[in-house]
């Protein structure tokens, strides 16, 4: 049986080099993944939720049928579940940077200090995601802030 220690250390003879950041190609496509997901299903879920926080007393169907009516229903009506598409693709796109940058960087530390491959994935995705909670934090405040007038 292998040893507590040799679970957590990656200990071959010939250790894998660690993963090698792409500097701004890891900017760029963390900004893309993360704004592909909110202008397609990630925003007008948003303005949906919104919408049924702000007014308590709509359930899901009549929040859903009031955003559509806000602006007049047809085609305006489907474009209000984009409402305030501009400031979320900067906050998505500053997000997805964030994230994709702060794993690639963690990932790289944990692999060269000797973790595991799946205790440095795990690691690198958690401290990750606290990289971009604090980053964004008052950025995602503003745009709901946005979204909602």
């Amino acid at each position: 049986l292998p040893s507590s220690s040799s679970l957590i250390l990656h200990l071959n003879p010939s250790p894998m080099s660690p993963p090698q950041g792409k500097g701004l190609r890891d900017v760029r496509n963390g900004a893309i993944l993360q704004m592909v997901e909110a202008a397609t299903l990630g925003l007008p879920f948003e303005v949906w939720k919104t919408r049924m926080g702000r007014f308590r007393t709509e359930n899901t169907a009549v929040a859903f049928r009031n955003v559509y009516k806000t602006a007049g229903g047809g085609l305006p009506g489907v474009a209000a579940f984009w409402s305030g598409f501009t400031p979320k693709m900067v906050e998505s796109a500053s997000k997805g940077a964030v994230l994709l940058v702060a794993k690639e960087a963690l990932l790289s530390a944990t692999s060269e200090a000797g973790l595991s491959p799946t205790l440095a994935g795990v690691v690198s995705g958690a401290g990750a995601g606290v990289c971009q909670t604090v980053v964004m934090g008052p950025c995602t405040f503003l745009v709901t802030a946005v979204v909602t007038e």
